[in-house]
């Protein structure tokens, strides 16, 4: 049971970081816009590759997720930071499951008996 609260409060989370981003690229100017926006699309590539199993994807989105989390964080202001940092968080996981997936086990399988 705590597994699934867990899992629907990071969603949640995540959720609402995305709508910020859509939110922000629609009400903001500039690099700020153009951050928002690109930050929210690779959002949504992360969640697709996840569902469509698609390691080279959920990769190369967490790898674009991380690095327009830290530029959103660097123009937003003092609460708001919160958001961008959660997309943030997840593009690390995502780069870090995308590597781990794409290379393979690191351990040969055991022989049959």
């Amino acid at each position: 049971m705590t597994p699934l609260l867990i899992g629907v409060a990071l969603a949640a989370c995540l959720f609402a970081a995305l709508l910020w981003s859509v939110y922000q690229a629609v009400t903001q100017t500039g690099m700020h816009r153009v951050a928002q926006a690109f930050l929210a699309i690779s959002t949504v590539i992360v969640v697709a590759a996840v569902t469509w199993d698609l390691h080279a994807m959920l990769l190369s989105g967490g790898i674009t997720c991380a690095v327009l989390g830290v530029i959103a964080i660097w123009f937003e202001r003092r609460w708001s930071k919160l958001l961008p940092f959660v997309q943030l968080l997840m593009g690390l996981g995502a780069t870090y499951a995308g590597y781990a997936l794409l290379a393979g086990p690191s351990l040969p399988a055991p022989p049959a008996l």
